[in-house]
């Protein structure tokens, strides 16, 4: 039988992988994929929240989930005649 850690760890994925396109859905998808019940897969869906992988917004009957933005980065550049795509991307 398989550990309790890697089948969490397959379920955490899987939310991760699946969120953004079922912001609203999600526990019920992943309830359904792992044939568990919605406690046990609200049990994760908070794991996520207090690790900070995933953002909830709403109460408990309208909940939507999205991923958390790990790092943004910006930076402008001036527009010349000598600027190239590779000058931006190195």
């Amino acid at each position: 039988m398989p550990a309790a850690g890697n089948r969490d760890d397959k379920i955490r994925q899987f939310i991760l992988q699946n969120v953004e396109a079922y912001p609203e859905d999600i526990a019920q998808i992943t309830c359904t994929e792992f044939s568990l019940d919605k406690q046990a897969i609200s049990q994760h869906l908070n794991h996520l929240v207090e690790d900070e992988s995933l953002i909830a917004h709403g109460n408990s009957k309208n909940r939507v989930y999205e991923l958390r933005t790990l790092l943004e980065w910006e930076k402008r550049y001036e527009l010349s005649l000598d600027l190239s795509e590779d000058v931006i991307w190195d």
